[in-house]
């Protein structure tokens, strides 16, 4: 797996590629507020403390951050 990670202006971008046959969590942290909106590969999927309608991401609140089920691939995710 390779991650990239970024905190540009207050904002968390964290880049993932997995290979095939694996699985993992990904966990997106709320940086103190847990209403941002978060987007993953541009499509926002997290906002006002809950899943955005229509979700169709494996996602949930855990702790300080929303965890992703992880599929073989690349994806982006960003916290803003």
């Amino acid at each position: 797996m390779e991650a990239q990670r970024s905190l540009p202006g207050g904002r968390f971008r964290l880049t993932v590629a997995a290979p095939e046959g694996t699985t993992g969590t990904v966990v997106v942290p709320f940086l103190g507020n847990p209403g941002r909106t978060m987007t993953r590969d541009g499509v926002i999927v997290w906002q006002n403390g809950a899943p955005a309608a229509g979700v169709s991401a494996q996602l949930t609140a855990a702790g300080d951050g929303v965890a992703f089920d992880a599929a073989p691939s690349e994806h982006t995710y960003m916290s803003r």
